[in-house]
């Protein structure tokens, strides 16, 4: 969640942002979205940028986790992490 803050504050050029948790007995759900610039995803990652993005896909690689991000130029950015939850806690 801190990395996708930092992205908000520092390229999104937004003057909205949402931040939802949600928590389930077997899932953490993160949802942040906002209401700037946008991007397409894939030709940041091509174009050699986006080194907050790979950040956050590395730590929910390593949390067994999965993410989603939709945006496009000029629509914002929503970025969907889930985290599978065992009795409460992360599953490793």
């Amino acid at each position: 969640m801190q990395e996708s803050v930092n992205n908000i504050i520092k390229h999104s050029q937004a003057t909205e942002a949402d931040v939802k948790i949600k928590k389930e007995a077997s899932e953490l759900e993160l949802r942040i979205s906002d209401n700037g610039v946008g991007f397409t995803p894939g030709v940041v990652s091509a174009a050699g940028v986006g080194f907050g993005l790979r950040g956050i896909e590395e730590r929910v690689r390593m949390l067994g986790g999965e993410r989603h991000i939709e945006s496009a130029p000029g629509e914002g950015t929503t970025i969907s992490i889930k985290i599978g939850l065992k009795d409460g806690r992360h599953v490793q």
